[in-house]
């Protein structure tokens, strides 16, 4: 199998369910007519925790009734073009990764509770709940690592043997919206260049412009839904299909006005030699960039890796 071939395949989770006849003469013994079944795309599941509610850092994550990974971001079954042949059996205390000190003696023995197993247990029997945990945590494309304090919440997937979790990080707050109509120029918070929002998050679902996901950057598109909704003509139309998602275009809304002047600050400093670009993520998705060495001096562009970076 080639590398484009694995490249282009996605994770898949089988559901089955038995068939019993409702003949009286057979209901004690179950008589077994069949049996139905379907596969799932993984994604599916993934849209019931949309990555905007979770900001930046945060993930969701989901296991089996064994405690096998479905879905996490650390979750690798495809590795330099090859799939890794137990990616299916990974289990959820190899990816979470506790490493809270002070639960360690002077000797270097553990101490105290183990909540990595804590979670694993409570998610395999199906428990809602909640715990906080430090746990490692890499970043830069597996470069660095980190340690961060998580808050984590689950709860089961009725119906199925899958339990689902949610990490956040510990300071994760609520944030603040505005209303885009309450805005007197939009293009005075986002300009036409320097900043951006990620490719992966969707800002609405409905199909309200003629623009598809292939031929459009989605600056242009979020674009496009903000002058809708501060339209009266269309505004209630765009609160009809984006009612979902309306929370995070106000939260980028106000990320944009808390940040506009942080250009500003840029052109007025003199970076030391060495930095080449500086930005600032938002929960939102929001980022605002400014290359400090011409690109040309490089070869290439800089900024061009900011959409995918994963902020921290």
């Amino acid at each position: 199998m080639t590398t484009s071939n694995v490249e282009d395949l996605r994770m898949m989770t089988s559901v089955a369910q038995p068939v019993f006849g409702r003949n009286p003469t057979t209901a004690e013994y179950g008589h077994l007519l069949g049996v139905m079944g379907t596969d799932v795309p993984l994604k599916e599941l993934l849209k019931l925790t949309p990555q905007f509610q979770l900001g930046p850092n945060g993930y969701s994550f989901a296991i089996t009734n064994n405690g096998y990974i479905l879905f996490h971001p650390d979750l690798r079954p495809i590795y330099k073009g090859h799939i890794n042949t137990n990616y299916n059996s990974i289990d959820l205390s190899e990816v979470e990764l506790e490493t809270d000190y002070s639960y360690l003696d002077d000797e270097g023995q553990f101490k105290g509770p183990d909540f990595s197993m804590a979670l694993r247990k409570a998610m395999i029997n199906h428990s809602t709940g909640s715990l906080t945990m430090q746990v490692v945590q890499h970043y830069d494309y597996m470069r660095r690592v980190m340690l961060r304090n998580n808050s984590y919440y689950y709860t089961a997937l009725n119906g199925t043997p899958f339990a689902l979790g949610i990490a956040l990080t510990s300071d994760y707050r609520a944030h603040g919206t505005r209303d885009p109509a309450t805005v007197a120029n939009i293009e005075d918070l986002l300009p036409s260049q320097n900043w951006t929002v990620p490719e992966t998050w969707a800002y609405c679902t409905g199909q309200l412009t003629n623009y598809t996901e292939e031929e459009t950057p989605s600056e242009d598109r979020l674009l496009d839904l903000i002058r809708m909704s501060r339209d009266p003509r269309k505004r209630d139309l765009y609160i009809e299909h984006c009612r979902d998602w309306y929370d995070i275009v106000g939260s980028l809304i106000y990320d944009a006005d808390v940040t506009k002047d942080v250009p500003r600050l840029w052109d007025a400093t003199e970076f030391p030699p060495g930095i080449e670009l500086v930005f600032l993520g938002t929960r939102s998705g929001l980022t605002r960039y400014r290359q400090v060495v011409d690109a040309a001096d490089h070869g290439s562009g800089l900024a061009g890796g900011i959409t995918g970076a994963r902020l921290q």
